[in-house]
């Protein structure tokens, strides 16, 4: 009788809430994302924070699939800005890696426990015609009151009935300075039928001086489930680079760590 009641009470405990979260919080092992520059003639991609010991580096092709999981160099190099000698960091591609030219200039770079396998973000047509789109877009435009302006949709992932597309519109409040954009707004939407829903705006204005682009430089789908939940956004002056992240259904943003300019 008490082996019975010994197995009974082990398979309580086996199946108790509080084990069940402790093997979940093991299998969903947590990240650091992080913003690298990959420029002609480097070692490998270049970031900017001190990479720490026992971690994996995974560099990001710009659709989102890994593209290498490097080893980490320290170098210590002029720094023309600074006029004196600087420590710079670079995740090294191995053999049978994919070419540093594959690699967009600014990258998403995923900083681990474990090794991450991760794949191409998934994309197929969007299930809305052009013109629904279009009115969208200018529907986004009349709110944010952009004058000049003009858009461009990128297909940003889809599962099952839901797609995912991220609206980019430019400003020009000039429009005799046909380059001069002047502000620009990103809107994250999810695309299920006829239905447009809005899950993220984002906004920036141009400064008093620089340049202002809204290139989507590459994506990523961290918790695979088809949609895109990383967007990186290169904005053309430095510091321009943006990563907007999704976790838990609620997105924020995240800026760079290069440093100060010169």
């Amino acid at each position: 009788m008490s082996k019975i009641f010994s197995l009974i009470l082990g398979l309580l405990i086996s199946l108790s809430p509080c084990v069940s979260a402790e093997k979940h919080e093991n299998r969903e092992q947590p990240i650091k994302l992080m913003i690298g520059w990959n420029f002609p003639n480097s070692p490998g991609v270049q970031i900017f924070s001190p990479p720490k010991k026992n971690k994996y580096y995974h560099v990001l092709a710009g659709s989102g699939e890994t593209a290498y999981i490097g080893k980490t160099l320290e170098k210590l190099e002029d720094d023309l800005c600074l006029g004196k000698k600087k420590k710079n960091w670079y995740v090294l591609p191995g053999n049978g890696s994919v070419r540093l030219d594959r690699i967009p200039s600014a990258a998403i770079v995923v900083e681990s426990s474990v090794r991450i396998d991760l794949k191409p973000v998934a994309v197929k047509p969007l299930d809305l015609d052009q013109k629904r789109l279009s009115n969208y877009a200018r529907e986004i435009a009349e709110a944010e009151k952009l004058t000049g302006f003009a858009y461009a949709i990128r297909n940003t992932g889809y599962k099952k009935e839901a797609g995912r597309a991220a609206i980019i519109l430019s400003s020009k409040e000039d429009r005799d300075q046909s380059n001069r954009v002047d502000r620009i707004v990103i809107s994250v939407v999810d695309i299920v039928g006829d239905n447009v829903r809005e899950r993220y705006r984002y906004r920036k204005s141009r400064g008093d001086s620089g340049d202002l682009i809204a290139n989507l430089a590459a994506v990523a789908d961290i918790d695979r489930d088809g949609l895109a939940d990383v967007l990186l956004l290169d904005q053309g002056d430095f510091q321009g680079k943006m990563l907007l992240i999704e976790t838990g259904n609620v997105w924020r943003e995240q800026r760079d760590d290069w440093g100060e300019p010169c």
